[in-house]
């Protein structure tokens, strides 16, 4: 399905320009998502007014939260986006070269370093929290675990030096030494060929 939304789109025909690859992407998954997901293009600002590079695809909480600033009359471009709004990231590569994995790693690490507000599970929207004394636990109970995690991941539509999973393996080994392992991204997807995920966190490289 994926292909066909390829096959009649302009993306097709000028996927040397990532606009349009990206846009593609946005359009497909947009039906298979609840309207609550907001999909932007853009740059994601913090707390401390902290700003991200350009982000290929942002998927943020539209209910509670709309752009700081916003594309104009729908037409594609840029939004800018807090970042207690973002459930995730996604980069988006035409072809996956060692060079351009590198980069959306870096970008996905500079985004992580930015601060959000920490939600738990009381926090039902970010403008309620359950009181405690509401639930039947004991009153010692704390409910201190963060559980807004940003999920992150790298999609190439072409697998470029990536033919074989074993050689991004071990790029991604490699990539653990230089970033913190919590900063790697969640997911490396190539489409139509394979997709490497992240198990849990806090965990070396063996969790991919």
């Amino acid at each position: 399905m994926l292909d066909l939304e390829f096959n009649y789109s302009h993306a097709h025909h000028n996927f040397e320009l990532g606009l349009p690859l990206e846009s593609c992407l946005r359009h497909f998954f947009r039906p298979y998502f609840p309207l609550r997901y907001g999909f932007a293009t853009g740059y994601i600002v913090d707390e401390e007014e902290r700003i991200s590079n350009q982000t290929d695809w942002i998927i943020y909480d539209a209910q509670n939260f709309s752009p700081l600033m916003a594309k104009i009359l729908g037409t594609e471009g840029n939004e800018w986006i807090p970042f207690d709004a973002v459930y995730g990231t996604v980069e988006v590569k035409r072809t996956l070269t060692t060079s351009a994995l590198r980069e959306a790693v870096r970008q996905i690490a500079k985004t992580r370093e930015l601060k959000r507000k920490p939600t738990t599970l009381l926090d039902v929207t970010p403008h309620f929290r359950l009181p405690k004394n509401l639930l039947n636990v004991h009153p010692d109970v704390m409910f201190n675990e963060k559980c807004n995690w940003m999920y992150s991941g790298v999609y190439a539509y072409s697998e470029g030096d990536f033919t074989d999973p074993a050689v991004l393996c071990a790029l991604i080994e490699e990539l653990s030494h230089e970033f913190k392992i919590a900063d790697l991204p969640d997911f490396f997807a190539i489409h139509g060929r394979y997709i490497i995920y992240r198990e849990s966190l806090g965990t070396p490289t063996n969790c991919f």
